[in-house]
């Protein structure tokens, strides 16, 4: 079985100061209780495995006494081993959350209800309900993340010069203004975010209407040309007609 190990406890004022033998033995329970942070206390067995004698034992959970809740038996909770091991938020749905879920309510009554438990089965989110909160989260982090600041018009002209060196800054500046006096609003109404995208959208939509004239003014020539070739035809076939008919 594989565990984190929370490397900054060795920066932690309380676990700096404690004796070698208490951390040595908050070190094995971490690593010995099951899924949910409880351990069975076996005097015998942890003073064989950490070649510790009982005495320094119980000297050492003294000392660890504010880390750790006790049926008053031989069972013993680790308050802060799921905050460690990063299986908090408990998720009722969860496989892995299940299971550490039902260990806890098992322990409950034999802990005496005891509140670091309860604290724990209370907090319990339904899946559901946690995914809904993650995209929220999601969301509202990124709006928050995206805070727009106005450009000056001189970044503004030099940008906008970079991608299209040909635009005259008249028609810079006419834009410029315009996106000041809306209060740099799309003409959806949606916040801008990104000048220089605003800048590279209205290139091209520049360009767009270039084409579109350019082709409009083919087509009204060539309209025009085979309109006045028409008129003409017709006139050559008229007149033929009449010098047949004479």
């Amino acid at each position: 079985m594989k565990r984190l190990v929370e490397t900054d406890r060795w920066k932690d004022s309380f676990f700096v100061e404690l004796h070698p033998n208490a951390k040595l033995l908050l070190s094995y329970m971490y690593d010995n209780c099951n899924e949910a942070g409880f351990i069975d206390l076996n005097w015998v067995i942890w003073s064989s495995q950490l070649n510790m004698q009982q005495e320094f034992i119980k000297t050492s959970l003294i000392a660890l006494s504010s880390l750790l809740v006790s049926d008053k038996k031989k069972k013993l909770f680790i308050k802060d081993f799921l905050k460690h091991q990063r299986k908090l938020p408990l998720i009722k749905g969860n496989e892995e959350s299940d299971l550490i879920i039902e260990k806890l309510q098992s322990n409950l009554k034999k802990f005496n209800d005891a509140p670091e438990i309860l604290e724990l089965l209370n907090s319990v989110k339904v899946k559901v309900e946690f995914e809904e909160e993650k995209v929220k989260s999601v969301k509202k982090n990124r709006t928050q993340s995206v805070k727009f600041t106005p450009p000056s018009y001189e970044d503004f002209e030099a940008y906008y010069l970079s991608e299209s060196p040909d635009t005259g800054t008249e028609n810079i500046k006419e834009l410029f203004d315009h996106y000041v006096g809306v209060g740099w609003v799309t003409k959806g109404g949606t916040p801008v975010k990104d000048y220089q995208a605003t800048i590279r959208n209205a290139i091209r939509r520049a360009e767009k209407n270039e084409i579109s004239k350019a082709k409009q003014e083919y087509v009204s020539k060539s309209f025009g040309k085979e309109k006045k070739q028409s008129r003409t035809d017709i006139t050559f076939s008229l007149a033929d007609s009449m010098k047949k008919e004479n």
